[in-house]
């Protein structure tokens, strides 16, 4: 019973540090999303919506979402 005990705490210990991680991963990734946007709707100011450093920026904020709605989706037992 009590190594039992000692497993479930370590078990949650685990799950918490890896959901703490995964917390601090999606604020930083919320930063780079909202820059990225920021600097899209700038570019396209200065170049228009069809040039080739627009379409860049566009995939690169389409990345950073995909990362974001990945990570948010995934629970901390998928990292054990």
């Amino acid at each position: 019973m009590i190594i039992d005990f000692f497993l479930l705490f370590n078990y949650y210990k685990i799950v918490w540090s890896d959901r703490r991680e995964l917390f601090v991963e999606q604020a930083g990734l919320l930063e780079e999303i909202e820059n990225c946007r920021e600097e899209l709707i700038n570019l396209s100011k200065l170049h228009g919506t069809t040039s080739d450093i627009v379409l860049k920026t566009s995939k690169k904020l389409d990345h950073l979402l995909n990362k974001y709605q990945k990570s948010s989706t995934m629970s901390p037992t998928q990292y054990l």
